[in-house]
């Protein structure tokens, strides 16, 4: 499946959907251009999860502009809970996480964590270790995330954490979530935290 992560916070302007459209908004009008290499993410349960910076030109009322986003390619295996992450950070680079459990598990070390960070210079880091912690408010809804990304060419781990945007939480099919703003070595980036199956 293909879907499309369009975010321009100078805007305000966020949007999600897949090859049927737009979900949780308006009709949007947007071409995709992909830039720079992929981010590939593989694991027994999270399947083949390929991420890659785009540009996007969007039409939106009577106007268009142009801002980044993501184009996510999926071929998922099996799996219950599942949590995605694609952050486009601030210089043109991408962090990528994927995260599955068997179905039915509810256990954290059931679960198979993967991320790569693709440098705007397309060098690529595939880390050892991946630790992604999520806070939920009363209502069940992801609001707050640290990451704790080990090995690959991070040498000590790198950190970051996220925060949600008010406003921009968007019901897809394949999962649910908001777009959040997010800090990663001190490298600002905005991105989707999605989750399905909780």
């Amino acid at each position: 499946m293909r879907r499309f992560e369009i975010c321009d916070p100078g805007r305000g302007f966020y949007a999600a959907g897949d090859e049927n459209g737009p979900f949780g908004g308006s009709p949007l009008g947007a071409e995709l251009d992909p830039l720079g290499p992929e981010a590939v993410l593989e694991g027994e349960l999270i399947g083949r999860r390929r991420v890659r910076l785009c540009r996007a030109l969007v039409e939106d009322g009577g106007g268009s502009f142009a801002c980044l986003g993501l184009l996510v390619d999926t071929d998922e295996a099996e799996a219950g809970l599942r949590r995605s992450a694609g952050l486009v950070l601030g210089d043109g680079g991408v962090l990528a996480l994927a995260a599955a459990r068997p179905p039915g598990a509810e256990e954290h070390d059931a679960e198979e964590v993967v991320a790569v960070l693709v440098e705007p210079d397309g060098t690529a880091s595939r880390f050892q270790r991946t630790l992604l912690s999520t806070e939920y408010d009363a209502e069940g809804r992801h609001r707050r995330a640290t990451l704790e990304l080990e090995g690959g060419n991070a040498d000590p781990p790198m950190r970051g954490a996220g925060l949600a945007i008010e406003g921009t939480w968007l019901d897809g099919p394949s999962g649910r979530g908001p777009f959040f703003r997010w800090r990663l070595e001190g490298r600002e980036g905005f991105g989707r935290y999605e989750i399905a199956g909780r």
